[in-house]
Formats: structure tokens, sequence, C-alpha cells
């Protein structure tokens, strides 16, 4: 090529050459080394490798509403009786007079249906050309649907017909331990069949991620050992169990506090399952977009508050 740029560049003084004359000197051009610009402009998909495998469906996964006693209903409401104490006790009867009266009470409580949603509003060109695109974004919405569960369990909602959340229902801890573990093992085992007369029992305890791995890893003061209570803390896999009752890290609760309960004294009803549908109405056709909409409609029953006992791992952060 170089060879042929030269004579075009030389062909005036190559049809006048005669034999006897001057000889006619073609200088080559410079050859130049290869590289992607000179060789291949523009030519990004043939150096780079596209990973397509992003991570949205995190394994092992535990959310709240899979602990949790589960119904479903057809009605926009649910009226349910809450345990209010009682007077009076069961005891033994010697014969004379009149055997114990017991009278338990109850309030008449109604749980509405609130709504769980959100969409996301994409283009058909981009889910066309991105073959993954798809099932990501059904992934990712249904996780962000379970996340608003969590905070949904945890604190309700404010609106005009507020529905309870764990935390805004719980009793304090009353307890006098210094400890985390104590303060949790204390409400969980000490507080929840005191105020319940043994009716209830704990199961579960609820911390941020970040009070699961203080405690996992807790260290003695003095030795920097991992000092874990002998048979009352066990931390394995990714997993904390506190005497026996199993822990749910979520980030909707605050860090440094910790709630401890009978999962039996809760009830999270579902109108509507989760659901995932896609829609391309005449406004989104007008500008080729499409919109990906994720929601459900569900309700949460408090049977007895003094199943449900929150608190702050440090008697510090309490006072």
């Amino acid at each position: 090529q170089n060879l042929a740029d030269a004579i075009r560049e030389h062909a005036d003084a190559i049809k006048s050459f005669e034999k006897g004359s001057a000889p006619v000197h073609i200088s080559l051009k410079a050859v130049g080394d290869m590289s992607i610009g000179a060789n291949f402009p523009g030519a990004t998909p043939f150096i780079q490798e596209v990973q397509q495998n992003l991570v949205w469906n995190p394994y092992n996964r535990v959310w709240l509403a899979d602990i949790l006693p589960q119904a479903t209903s057809t009605a926009n409401s649910i009226i349910y009786p809450k345990e209010n104490g009682q007077e009076g006790a069961v005891a033994f009867w010697d014969k004379q007079g009149n055997k114990a009266q017991v009278d338990y009470d109850f309030t008449s409580e109604t749980a509405f249906f609130k709504w769980l949603a959100g969409f996301v509003v994409v283009e058909r060109e981009m889910l066309d050309d991105i073959d993954w695109l798809t099932g990501y974004l059904q992934q990712k919405l249904l996780i962000g649907l379970k996340t608003a569960e969590n905070d949904f369990i945890l604190n309700g909602t404010g609106d005009t017909n507020p529905a309870p959340g764990l935390l805004t229902s719980a009793t304090a801890y009353n307890g006098t331990f210094t400890n985390p573990v104590d303060r949790v093992i204390d409400a969980a085992f000490g507080q929840i069949p005191t105020a319940s007369n043994d009716f209830y029992q704990p199961t579960n305890v609820i911390l941020h991620p970040r009070d699961v791995v203080k405690i996992g890893l807790n260290k003695a003061t003095g030795s920097g050992e991992y000092d874990l209570p002998q048979n009352s803390v066990a931390f394995a896999q990714g997993k904390l169990q506190i005497a026996g009752l199993d822990t749910v890290p979520t980030t909707s609760i605050t860090a440094d506090n910790f709630l401890a309960l009978d999962r039996n004294a809760v009830m999270f009803v579902r109108r509507i399952n989760p659901e995932i549908r896609m829609f391309e109405d005449a406004t989104l056709a007008k500008q080729n977009k499409v919109m990906f909409r994720v929601e459900e409609r569900v309700a949460q029953v408090i049977f007895n508050t003094d199943a449900i006992i929150s608190g702050t791992l440090t008697a510090e952060a309490e006072e």
C-alpha cells in the first residue's frame, strides 16, 4: 500500500524518465505501529468483555414476614381481639368457699390493609438490547418490596388508619442487666414469660446487622480473646443464635436496639400476594417505554404487646 501510494505521487516523473537521465528517487512513507485506534476505530466491543452476572438475588436472606405466622383475607380490614391483661388466677381450692375466679380482658382492634408498592419505567429498546435486564428488574423490585415489608412490620404506618408496628407496639425492657447479651436474654426469657403469665415464650430476636457482628465477635476486655458466653451465643456461617433464639438481621431497626418476641403473638395477613406486572399504556407507548410495577396489600395483627420487648443493647443508650 505504501509503495502504491509513493508511485502515484511520482507518476509524472516516472512517465518522463528517459535512458541516461537522472534516476527517479521514490521515498516510501514511514511504516507506523499497529494500534487499536489506527486499525479499528470505535471498536470497543472487539476488546472488552461484558459480564452480565450482576448479583440481584442474595442467598440465605431471611425476611421478617418469613418468620411470622401468616394468613390471607378477602376483606379490607380485620377485627380481632387483643389481650389486655387479667384479674385473678387459677389456684388451689380447699373445698371451702368458692373456687378462684379469673377474668381475662380483651380490647377490640381493627387492622387495615396497606399497599406496599413501587414501579420503574424503562425504555423499550433497553429491554430488547439487554437480555438479562427483565429478570434483573423483577428480582430487584421483589427485594425492594420485601425490604418495605420489613419496615412495615417493625414501624407500621402513620396514615389515617395507622397500622401498628412491632417497635411502636412493644413493651419496654424493664430489667437491670447492662451487658448486651444479658439484656437480650433477660428480655426474652425473663420479661416475656413473666408479663404473659408463661403463656408466651420467646422465639426470635431482631437486630441491626452491625449488632449481629458486634455480639458474634464479642471480645474480652482484658485478653482480647473472643469471649462468647458459654452455651449462650453461637455465631456460625453468618448466623447468630442467642440462647437458642434465632436472630433476624435487618437495617429497618436502628443500631444498638433489639426486639425480642414470641412470633405467635403476631400475624402477618395478605390481601394481595406480591405481584409484578408490566404495563405499556398509551402514554408510555408514545415514548416507546414500559413500566414494571411491584405491589402487595398487607396488614399486621398484634395479639399481645407483652410478648414483644424492645430495648437498647447498652444501658447508657437507654438512659
